[in-house]
Order: C-alpha cells, then structure tokens, then sequence
C-alpha cells in the first residue's frame, strides 16, 4: 500500500506528504483515531516512503515498486522494526536468548534499533501498533528515546485515544489524527469493493464503527449470528432474566476478541433503540433491517434506562480495550445493572 492508496484518510495523508515534500519529517509521530481506520495501514505506507530508493522528484510517496518497498511491503526490510502487543499488552521486553519462544519484538528491541545505525535507508522506521497497549514499563522505557530521538530514526505510535497514553508520550509527538469514516460512504464502499447487499453492507459498516479495514474483513454471516447473540444479551437483561444472562456471557471473552465484537455489536443496537425513540426513520438506523423489531422493544423501555445503558456500555469497551478488564465480568455487571435499572424504573 502507498500513501495515494489511502481511502477516507486524506486529511492525514496530505500532512505526512506535506512533511516528505518539505523535508521537515518528525522524528516521532503519533497517529490518533479509533479502530481500523487505516492508522496501521498508514504507517506502513509512509514507512514505505520514507525507505523507499526511487521517491521521484517531488518525494511525496514511495514508488512501490523497488526492492526496498517490497521489503517493506513483507516486513522484512532491515531498517523497519513492527512492535505489537503480546498477548494483551506490549511489555518492555528481553535481551537474546531471554526472550520467550515466539514472543514478538517488545520495546527492548526497539531501543535497540533506534540506537543502530542504518542498514539499507537513510533513516530507520520503527512502529509501534496499539501503543496504548504498551504498560507502564513499557511506556517508561520508551520516553527515554522519545526525549533525545537518534536523528536518522522515524517513529510512529498508533492509538485510539490520546488519553489513553501518558501525557509524557503524548507530548514529544507530532499527532497525526484519523477519523471514523462516515457509514453510509463506508456502506457504499463496502457494496462496490465486495458486491455485497444494501443490508448486509449497511450492518458491516455499523459493526465496523467507522473502520475501513474491519469492514473489509469481517464475514458478514459470523457478524450476523454475533448481532443475534448482542440482541440476545440486551433482551435478558432489559427483561430481567438472569438465569439466561449469566448463561450467555459465560464464556465470552475466550477469544477476547469476541467480547469486543458483541459489545461493538450490541452499542449499535442500544444505540439504534435511542435512536426509535426519537422518532428517526428507519433508513437512519444501523440496523435498518431489524427496524420493526427495534421498534417493539423501544417502546417497551424508558429512554433514560437505554441511555444509561449506552454509556455503560461505552465505558465496559474502554475498559476492555485499554485497561485489561475482565470481559465476562463487565458483561455480567453491565447487564445485571440493566435488569436493576428496568426493575426500578418499571
């Protein structure tokens, strides 16, 4: 992928080019916004440009097509280092022969490679995905580098929230921002890339919450049957049923993946619910399809309780994703507070 490749990014695609075109490359970037928007997929890109041997003349994107930018397409260029979490965080990491079979580059290997110097390129990209998964040590040890950064060394953090790093981090970083892609461009995207029905693009483009990359991958059956499972989930807790809630969310988190996927899932559809109640066509819902079913359940519960449910539910999603909560122990909390809320308010 080349920068030019980028889709429903331009705004972040025009300020890396402009700093290529300049010459005033950062040494340490920081790219913001939510999930599968393309922050990865950006930093690959412009890492690409960066080593890449046959810019042109304007420098503003790598040709795509040179020895170098094959490397790096494969990740196996000499001068680019990918950091990604290990198991649920990115930790600082061991020297040789400490390092755990199959545990993938820490920190430790970065701070190594910051301090080389060059193989093949003029400067060396290193990249650290979901940096706000790194832990405290983690985070401690890379401020070190981020302070005095080595002057032929480029590197790009990704994170989801700003907040979600310590200011120290935040600070030495240039921030590139990203944004959710609007859905129904996303929706019509989604129907012209993959051929897919009105319907089926419409609840990728929910599920994937402004995310280009989710939506291009997700199999639009498996996001069927987890939206059956979500609307499951909502229907014991809203009712009361705590047999079946406790039935439902045993289990969940085991992949921990699958959590997150039903609690996107599930704010889509209590989002929706809010949505009914103040009167929005069904052509606006995310869950178009499930319109008169949707219907019946909003008018069965006050708006304050779905609301109540909604931020809850946005709050058990960060604590998910950025401070390791347990997820069949938030889901049990988040529904069984349901249930408590609907008993007092009915």
């Amino acid at each position: 992928m080349r920068l030019d490749g980028i889709r429903g990014q331009e705004r972040a695609v025009t300020a890396l080019k402009r700093d290529l075109f300049t010459g005033q490359v950062a040494l340490t970037y920081l790219f913001v916004g939510p999930n599968s928007v393309g922050k990865y997929t950006t930093a690959i890109a412009f890492a690409r440009a960066l080593l890449c041997t046959n810019r042109g003349e304007e420098g503003l994107d790598a040709c795509g097509t040179c020895r170098a930018c094959r490397k790096v397409q494969t990740e196996n260029h000499p001068d680019l280092l990918v950091i990604r979490r290990y198991g649920q965080q990115i930790r600082i990491g061991e020297f040789g022969s400490k390092r755990k079979e199959g545990e993938p580059p820490q920190i430790r290997q970065l701070l190594e490679a910051a301090q080389r110097r060059p193989f093949e390129a003029p400067v060396k990209a290193l990249i650290v995905d979901e940096a706000h998964r790194m832990n405290a040590s983690a985070a401690n040890a890379l401020l070190k580098t981020l302070e005095e950064p080595p002057a032929d060394t480029v590197i790009v953090l990704t994170a989801t929230t700003l907040g979600a790093l310590p200011q120290t981090v935040v600070s030495r970083c240039r921030v590139i921002r990203f944004r959710a892609l609007e859905r129904a461009w996303l929706a019509s995207e989604i129907k012209r890339v993959r051929g897919l029905a009105g319907d089926e693009a419409r609840m990728l483009a929910g599920f994937a919450e402004g995310g280009m990359e989710r939506a291009l991958e997700a199999d639009p059956e498996e996001v069927a049957a987890k939206r059956l499972k979500a609307l499951e989930l909502l229907d014991a807790g809203l009712e009361g049923r705590t047999g079946d809630v406790l039935n439902h969310v045993a289990g969940v988190g085991r992949p921990r993946e699958e959590a997150e996927d039903l609690l996107d899932l599930f704010l889509t559809l209590v989002r929706d619910l809010c949505a009914v109640q103040r009167g929005a066509p069904a052509d606006l819902l995310i869950h178009a399809d499930l319109a008169d079913e949707l219907s019946r359940r909003a008018a069965a519960y006050p708006g304050e309780i779905l609301e109540a449910l909604f931020e809850r539910a946005r709050e058990l999603r960060a604590d998910i994703r950025v401070r390791n909560a347990n997820p069949q122990l938030g889901w049990e909390a988040l529904l069984l507070g349901a249930q408590r809320a609907t008993a007092v308010g009915g």
